[in-house]
């Protein structure tokens, strides 16, 4: 877990493309977001261009997660609405749109069923609203749900996507899906999408950047070593090319992340190497073709993303 949340700091320093990586040598002292009443668990982070902090998290008090805003840039936390729900939900992932809606995707747990819901919260009206994703139960299981936008490449007629992995029972077998919502989170179209057949699967995510949709994920299987592969779509999750190795691992990894630039072909990947603990971190300049090591700070080559 200590691996994890270290790619995670890591990814977000990268994605946010702070200019002088060489210069950030510590931290400031923690900040308490939630109250001390509050059992909260799962937390994830956005951020907006005005500095705005969004942090989702899960509340086990009430059937619902807990969304708290920051105006300051993390210095002080305000709690700022429920993500309302009659079932328990957790958070899996968040994402913004600038100056529009903010994104969270949940697992409510049913009792016998479980679903994957989109919430969202349009930032100029304040109404909220979610929608279905996809439904599991004990033979059919859903897990992940990583959302992203292509936002920046089209401002004016954009997608929400969201990753996930549907497990068979039947077949113990696991495929890799997306779905996406082309009305601002109201409605979701399904697609099998990925693919997915022989094999251990593991930890997807997803991000869109330069005109492309990246679907990452671990995979290894008994007859090869464990690999970091990519899918990827140039039309907005119609087709997808085929799948492309960002690294070849000893022993299996869990978890790759993925952030992509807009207007360049530049993209990071960060993932446990599975050996000591490592983390490790590659970068393409050529949308996913070859790939190189990156070691921030000191890397000469660092692109800001």
């Amino acid at each position: 877990m200590r691996t994890l949340r270290t790619g995670c700091i890591l990814l977000l320093v990268i994605a946010f493309g702070i200019p002088h990586l060489e210069a950030q040598t510590r931290w400031a002292d923690d900040v308490r977001i939630t109250d001390l009443s509050q059992d909260a668990g799962s937390p994830k982070l956005a951020a907006l261009e005005d500095g705005t902090l969004y942090v989702a998290c899960s509340l086990a008090e009430v059937s619902s997660a807990g969304l708290y805003r920051s105006d300051d840039g993390g210095t002080s936390w305000a709690f700022d609405r429920y993500i309302s729900s009659t079932d328990p939900v957790t958070p899996i992932s968040i994402v913004a749109v600038e100056g529009e809606k903010l994104f969270v995707s949940l697992r409510a747990d049913l009792g016998s069923s479980h679903e994957l819901r989109v919430w969202w919260l349009d930032l100029t009206t304040e109404s909220t609203g979610y929608g279905v994703v996809a439904t599991g139960n004990m033979s059919m299981q859903i897990s992940g749900g990583t959302l992203c936008v292509d936002d920046r490449d089209y401002p004016d007629n954009w997608r929400v996507y969201v990753g996930y992995e549907v497990f068979d029972n039947s077949v113990l077998d696991t495929s890799f899906r997306f779905a996406l919502s082309s009305d601002q989170g109201g409605t979701w179209t399904n697609h099998s999408g990925i693919g997915g057949v022989e094999g251990d699967y593991a930890g997807i995510d997803i991000a869109y950047g330069n005109g492309i949709l990246y679907y990452i994920y671990s995979y290894s299987w008994q007859f090869s070593p464990p690999e970091i592969r990519l899918r990827k779509s140039t039309n907005r999750g119609v087709s997808w090319g085929s799948n492309l190795t960002v690294e070849t691992l000893g022993i299996a990894s869990l978890w790759p992340k993925i952030v992509a630039a807009a207007g360049e072909p530049t993209v990071v990947v960060c993932f446990d190497d599975g050996i000591q603990n490592d983390l490790a971190v590659r970068v393409s300049y050529d949308a996913g073709l070859s790939w190189t090591s990156a070691n921030p700070p000191n890397d000469p080559d660092e692109r800001e993303l």
